[in-house]
């Protein structure tokens, strides 16, 4: 009976001891996993491939009808201007006539008092063109020779042309993922100088794209950056990881 219990006393112990002693391994086995955060960041440059230009005229006249024919007329001469320098049909979209009334404030004497009152003087008519096409080269020319419009009387504004990269979302995730592994093999680095190797990833953020032109000089933002004004710009993306090093 005694050596039974003996027996049973010893069994305990050694299941007593046996944990201890895996539970010492496993703390030391956590305790020697750590994590490192580390930036991985890659970039490309990128060449426009699609313009985008507005431009619009005014038309002043005291009566309607001669301000919708001057319309028409400057109309036809903007069309005329644009596809003889090489735009086609379907890259030109025209708006439709905006038509606001133009008053001039005058004063009035009312017994032996001055009033302002507003006066009508006629109407102003608008009209918008949006131009959007490949052809950056044909967009560049008609830009500076935008005068020739001004000389024949048309009042012309223009804006400033747009350019963007259609496979832009393609070139994004290239970048992510280049990104990435730089990110990755900078973890490595930091492992191998300790003798340790990297485990598991434990997080990855990805910062907004920065596409900044390629000779400007344009600070990266928090919220990211899209430059329309280069044709030739780059595109980054900096990657953050929380790599385990064990």
């Amino acid at each position: 009976m005694k050596t039974k219990i003996i027996k049973s006393i010893i069994f305990a112990l050694a299941i007593i001891i046996s944990a201890g002693i895996l539970g010492n391994a496993y703390k030391s086995r956590v305790k020697h996993i750590s994590t490192v955060q580390v930036k991985g960041k890659a970039d490309k440059e990128i060449h426009s491939d699609i313009a985008r230009w507005d431009l619009m005229f005014s038309v002043n006249s005291p009566d309607l009808k001669s301000a919708y024919e001057k319309t028409q007329a400057n109309t036809d001469i903007v069309l005329n201007f644009l596809k003889q320098n090489g735009l086609d049909d379907n890259e030109i979209r025209v708006s439709g006539i905006d038509i606001n009334k133009t008053y001039e404030t005058v004063k009035v004497q009312v017994g032996e008092d001055y009033e302002y009152k507003n006066k009508f003087t006629g109407y102003r008519l608008l009209r918008s063109f949006y131009i959007e096409t490949k052809k950056l080269d044909t967009i560049n020319k008609l830009v500076s020779e935008i005068s020739t419009l001004i000389a024949q009387n048309i009042e012309i504004i223009s804006q400033n042309p747009e350019y963007y990269y259609s496979k832009l979302d393609s070139v994004k995730h290239d970048l992510i993922e280049k990104a990435s592994q730089d990110a990755i093999e900078r973890a490595k680095k930091i492992a191998k100088s300790n003798n340790q190797k990297i485990g598991k990833i434990k997080s990855a953020n990805i910062a907004p794209f920065q596409v900044t032109g390629i000779y400007s000089n344009e600070d990266y933002t928090w919220g990211g950056v899209l430059n329309t004004s280069d044709i030739i710009k780059n595109c980054s993306v900096t990657v953050t990881m929380e790599v385990e090093i064990k």
